[in-house]
């Protein structure tokens, strides 16, 4: 009796040449289902960190959840409470005010992401850097 001859195990993606035509269908329904990552612009004179560190970005999941992250500076002149950091567009903002703890440089920070889009800076260290780390359900 001949001994069952293993198939050669499937190790990372398959090249789209040599997949036949129906995997090569789901792959594309999967792809085009996953999240985009989008960049924040970025207000009244905050920058991003840069370097290795994420720019401030956020994704919109298809169950409505937003992840926000990214690590930005806050200029020299930055007023806490009022001045947004940037802004969340239309169908990716909270219902209502969320308030998120957020590291700073040498200080406790927190960010607020307010029902009109706008983020915010509530505590955190002027002249230096905040993380934008964040995850809420969008506004329905």
């Amino acid at each position: 009796m001949k001994a069952p001859v293993e198939a050669p195990l499937f190790q990372g993606k398959p090249d789209r040449v040599n997949t036949p035509a129906w995997l090569q269908y789901y792959q594309q329904i999967e792809d085009s289902a996953r999240p985009v990552k989008q960049l924040l612009t970025l207000l009244n004179g905050v920058t991003n960190y840069g370097g290795a560190y994420e720019s401030a970005s956020f994704i919109r999941q298809a169950d409505g959840l937003i992840v926000l992250s990214g690590l930005v500076n806050l200029p020299v002149g930055y007023t806490l409470n009022v001045t947004p950091i940037a802004m969340l567009p239309a169908g990716c903002r909270p219902a209502a005010c969320h308030t998120f703890a957020a590291e700073s440089f040498n200080a406790y920070g927190r960010i607020d992401i307010r029902s009109d889009g706008s983020i915010v800076a509530m505590v955190g260290a002027v002249g230096r850097w905040i993380s934008l780390s964040a995850t809420f359900v969008a506004e329905q």
